[in-house]
């Protein structure tokens, strides 16, 4: 079951950083939701699963609607974008007066801080953004947190993992790190 963490209808109808271009659609709501029932409000815990809805309100036809999001680090760094033209995902034209509901599925692999959200939507005129619609820029804020046992520097969640080589007795220099680093198989082909 998801969980509903916030829902943006009383955001847009006060937040003045939307930047309306052309007027053929308008972003009239969003939701984001996740599985983990351990967040709350607009704190998330890193790593979670995350779906982002995005409910667009057509003012005009548009034959090919791209749709999209972008999130920033507190600093304005751009951590992740995307759109459906660049993910090359096919999206039904619209009708003059019709809802269309989107999601996006991702996961938030992220250090603790504060992130923002601009979502937009554009009508694909040949170029990457397409011809901009409409864009509401950071209308979604949030926390993540990470759990105090597991810190890491830096922005995105690598999933690095460490390990240590025995090195034959431990006092020798003699092996490279290549010839260490070969497979049996890759050790007999040099040979």
């Amino acid at each position: 079951m998801l969980k509903r963490l916030f829902s943006a209808i009383t955001h847009l109808r006060t937040n003045p950083y939307g930047t309306p271009t052309n007027g053929g659609a308008a972003i009239v709501d969003y939701s984001i939701t996740t599985s983990d029932i351990n967040n709350s409000g607009t704190r998330i815990a890193s790593g979670a699963e995350i779906s982002l809805f995005i409910k667009v309100h057509y003012k005009r036809r548009v034959s090919a609607p791209i749709v999209g999001f972008e999130l920033k680090a507190v600093n304005g760094i751009t951590v992740f974008g995307t759109n459906t033209n660049l993910a090359q995902t096919y999206v039904s034209q619209s009708l003059k007066g019709e809802m269309r509901l989107y999601r996006f599925d991702f996961r938030l692999p992220l250090n603790g801080g504060d992130y923002f959200v601009d979502l937009g939507v554009a009508e694909n005129d040949g170029s990457r953004g397409g011809a901009i619609m409409e864009v509401r820029r950071s209308i979604i804020h949030f926390v993540i947190e990470t759990p105090m046992s597991y810190e890491f520097m830096g922005i995105f969640d690598l999933d690095a993992s460490f390990s240590e080589i025995p090195l034959g007795d431990g006092k020798s220099n003699t092996d490279s790190v290549t010839e260490v680093c070969q497979t049996p198989e890759e050790s007999n082909e040099s040979h």
